[in-house]
């Protein structure tokens, strides 16, 4: 197969014959360094699905190919709104590709643009509802062993989900297509990866541990060229968290630092005790949840709307998702001062103000209904 078959044309169409009236292939969303992403129509299912095809370059290895299909089968299993569904697969011996749910919405890595760290609560609901997911994994058997924020989508409705489940993880010496990807996927990578040893559940804890490292600090432990972060992983202890956060909580702290062991057994034996921590930063999760979904919307650089908001509520507080992020930081440093505590969201404040005097309205107008009635007789 010609090395042309990677970009453009060429590849959209071997989709769509590969999948010929099952699916309406509409058009390529992304590629990266292994596969391209297709938006397509399920006429059966009366649904948008998202189509990941190796890239003809990767999939020229039938071992590699195989595999592909292999373990995107085996998470057809996982059922979780932590989790993008793989719905199916398909491969013609030329082309492999997974057919996954759409999610209408942002990679976490797009969401967080420039941004330097994340409030307390918003990081802490999001990596909540990644940890529920991947624990689902787990207890199935699957791991996903590439979790970072580009792995990461949070949709319109404020939740998050780890997505790629199933699909392989390949040495990134190997197939590298993109010298910034394979950087960033190592800024994330275990120590017992790195070392050439086998994958177990502890080492999506430690990638976890990673990217709320990163949530609550706006850096990664570890920066610098691949070849020294990838040593940085096996060998040297990351920052003291809470010297760069001061105001999250001890026990939050603890565990962010023990999810980066650098040993397997150093870690959770699960990531039950850690989500209990993250989920507890947000008690107002339904205001929390709301700023998720604003953040889904906007472009990081410009603040601007991308897309309309499904729901009246919703519409009423779209405005820019980085002012939500920006209010949400002030009300935490303000407690962090001993400052009052302030409305999750002004938004709610003025929507109960707008409540109470509808309802005193109401009753103005029942009691000159009333007085009128008395008055006729």
């Amino acid at each position: 197969m010609s090395r042309s078959l990677a970009a453009g044309e060429p590849l959209l169409e071997q989709v769509r014959a590969l999948f010929g009236q099952e699916l309406e292939i509409e058009r390529e969303l992304g590629r990266g360094r292994m596969a391209a992403v297709f938006s397509a129509l399920h006429p059966e299912m009366h649904r948008r699905v998202a189509v990941k095809a190796l890239l003809p370059e990767v999939a020229q290895d039938p071992a590699l190919a195989a595999r592909f299909l292999r373990e995107a089968q085996a998470a057809t299993v996982l059922q979780h709104p932590g989790v993008v569904s793989v719905y199916f697969v398909n491969g013609n011996g030329v082309l492999s590709a997974v057919v996954m749910q759409y999610v209408h919405g942002r990679s976490l890595d797009v969401v967080l643009g420039g941004r330097t760290r994340l409030p307390l609560a918003v990081a802490g609901l999001l990596l909540y509802q990644v940890c529920a997911g991947v624990q689902h994994a787990h207890d199935r058997g699957i791991i996903h062993r590439d979790l970072r924020p580009a792995n990461v989508l949070i949709d319109h409705d404020g939740r998050a989900a780890a997505s790629d489940f199933g699909i392989p993880v390949f040495d990134i010496t190997e197939h590298v297509l993109d010298g910034a990807t394979s950087a960033r996927a190592i800024g994330y990578r275990n120590p017992e990866q790195g070392a050439g040893d086998q994958a177990t559940p502890a080492a999506d804890q430690y990638a976890i541990g990673v990217m709320a490292f990163e949530l609550f600090t706006g850096r990664l432990p570890f920066v610098g060229p691949p070849e020294e972060m990838a040593r940085a992983h096996l060998l040297d202890a990351p920052p003291q968290i809470d010297e760069l956060r001061p105001e999250l909580p001890a026990a939050v702290a603890s565990a962010v630092m023990r999810m980066m062991g650098k040993s397997p057994a150093a870690r959770f034996p699960n990531l039950v005790a850690p989500a209990r921590l993250f989920r507890a930063l947000a008690p107002d999760e339904r205001s929390t949840t709301m700023v998720l979904a604003r953040m889904s919307r906007v472009s990081p650089a410009a603040g601007t709307r991308v897309v309309p908001s499904p729901s009246a509520e919703l519409r009423a507080v779209a405005t820019s998702g980085a002012a939500a992020i920006d209010e949400l930081a002030e009300r935490e440093e303000g407690r962090a001062k001993g400052a009052p505590a302030q409305p999750a969201l002004r938004f709610l404040s003025t929507r109960r103000a707008g409540l109470v005097a509808a309802a005193i309205l109401a009753l103005l107008a029942l009691a000159t209904l009333a007085w009128a009635g008395m008055a006729a007789r």
